[in-house]
């Protein structure tokens, strides 16, 4: 029937109100989130179902849903960008704003494990993501084709380890009332004694044993034995299986935010975190920023990291998305590796043509529909 009415349609515009028409349809936002989640490795579940060490992401949706907005909104890739890596520095959580917060999920909706793990997970997410860069690889040694020194990597991995998961995720929807919400919350905090009662007593025990911990629960938690370990993990299952069922709670969104006072950041002497080397500085990488690009004096400098990577002098964050953009309607990106630009990977087939589409991507705002 579409291809019908186009076809009859005399309108001289009629090719142009069709995309008009598609462009503000609904689905077109699903359509591209869908695309950018497989960039964010968007799941619903963090660990592996084998095992039964799989569990929930209670409010990935949140993510999901902001994605869906922001590009039937046409948000501009730049301000896309720095929502994503820093929401909770630039957003007010009293504010109208603060549904934003959403989209801190591309970080925190990440492989579970050890922490250094989730740091070279959310790292290498978002250097492959928004600059094709494979940055994990100088995680043991230099970069073996790219010039990314171990240095520059933990110079980047100081900055989301000075960043952290808050205990409450701040509530970004309509807060809920009622008889049926009051009994939910009887439930859920019936369910939550049940892994308290539990925990705290292992974690005072823990505190004894590091008394340099006590006040790090995180790290405590990595003391517990694994046994005990696991039998918290089975017992929080059931707490985030009951509050996804029920559907009862606000929507909250699952952000980071910056540590009080940033702790200087070592080299792992070949991935090691036991074998610290040099302290280095948080600062970009100078194959992207230049030889004298500063080292980051705010927070974490998370939010340094994400300007500068949405900056329209960044040399790669353009061509990576129109890249990807190419990539979904026509089958094949002008640069094949979408996710890696490096020094190794395949080279564009028209760079001249790549080149002109990221100047004209920035000249007009950023803009994705366009």
């Amino acid at each position: 029937e579409e291809i019908e009415a186009f076809l009859t349609d005399r309108d001289p515009r009629a090719y142009e109100k069709l995309i008009d028409r598609l462009l503000g349809s609904p689905q077109y936002g699903e359509r591209w989130a869908r695309h950018w989640m497989d960039v964010a490795r968007y799941s619903d579940t963090r660990g592996y179902e084998a095992g039964g060490r799989e569990r929930r992401f209670v409010y990935s949706y949140v993510y999901r849903d902001w994605l869906v907005r922001s590009f039937n909104e046409d948000m501009p890739f730049d301000q896309f960008t720095v929502y994503q890596l820093a929401a909770d520095r630039v957003v007010d959580r009293d504010g109208p704003d603060k549904r934003h917060l959403g989209a801190m999920g591309f970080l925190t909706l990440s492989k579970n494990g050890p922490t250094e793990e989730v740091i070279d997970d959310r790292l290498d997410t978002t250097f492959r993501g928004f600059q094709a860069l494979t940055i994990g690889c100088a995680r043991c040694h230099d970069h073996k084709s790219d010039p990314i020194p171990t240095k520059e990597y933990y110079g980047l991995y100081g900055v989301l380890g000075n960043s952290f998961e808050p205990e409450e995720a701040p509530v970004v929807g309509e807060p809920k009332s009622g008889p049926e919400y009051e009994a939910y919350l009887k439930k859920l905090a019936e369910k939550q004694k049940v892994v308290d009662d539990f925990l705290n007593p292992k974690l005072a025990e823990a505190a004894e044993k590091f008394p340099e911990l006590a006040n790090r629960q995180a790290q405590l938690l990595g003391k517990l034995e694994r046994a005990d370990r696991r039998k918290l993990q089975d017992l929080e299952k059931v707490v985030d299986k009951f509050v996804a069922d029920a559907g009862m709670e606000p929507d909250r969104a699952l952000i980071l935010e910056d540590r009080e006072r940033p702790a200087p950041q070592a080299v792992y002497i070949r991935g090691n975190p036991g074998r610290r080397g040099d302290i280095v500085p948080r600062r970009f990488l100078t194959v992207v920023a230049g030889e004298d690009t500063p080292d980051f004096k705010e927070g974490s400098g998370r939010l340094e990291m994400a300007r500068a990577i949405a900056d329209a002098k960044n040399p790669l964050t353009a061509r990576v998305i129109v890249n990807r953009v190419w990539m979904h309607l026509f089958g094949e990106g002008i640069v094949r590796g979408v996710s890696d630009f490096g020094v190794a990977a395949q080279k564009p087939s028209h760079p001249e043509l790549l080149d002109w589409l990221a100047s004209w991507f920035v000249e007009n705002g950023w803009s994705i529909k366009k």
